[in-house]
């Protein structure tokens, strides 16, 4: 619901695509009083890279101890101005969503820091038998 109430969308070319077709596709996009920002293919674009990215590391802090979800939305929202806290906004995206981003990520880059946190896997598992 987000993404589709925003004046600003994100757009990327995948390889293959015909030469203009980004052009034309951001054109409609401006006419439709969206601002376009262009971004380059790689796996999670923006928006669901750095979300993923912030809820894992909620998760992570609420599994060590370091505060309860609600308390770590509550300062994410007051201290940088965020529209939701990490975890809120990650529920509302989709917990499997977010892990499957995650998952992905790390499958294809090989890169720790997209690991996937064991407390947003189990809050993945826990809402899947509907325990959460």
């Amino acid at each position: 619901a987000d993404a589709v109430a925003s004046p600003v969308v994100a757009v990327a070319a995948s390889p293959g695509i015909p030469p203009g077709t980004l052009a034309a596709v951001s054109a409609a996009l401006s006419e439709g009083g969206r601002q376009v920002v262009p971004v380059a293919d790689r796996p999670g674009l923006v928006l669901m890279r750095l979300l993923a990215m912030l809820a894992n590391e909620a998760y992570e802090a609420a599994l060590t101890g370091v505060a309860d979800l609600d308390a770590i939305d509550a300062a994410m929202v007051a201290g940088v101005a965020y529209p939701r806290g990490p975890a809120a906004w990650a529920r509302a995206t989709g917990l499997a969503e977010i892990l499957t981003v995650l998952d992905n990520l790390h499958a294809v880059t090989g890169d720790m820091r997209y690991r996937a946190s064991l407390g947003l896997r189990l809050a993945v598992e826990e809402e899947a038998v509907g325990t959460a």
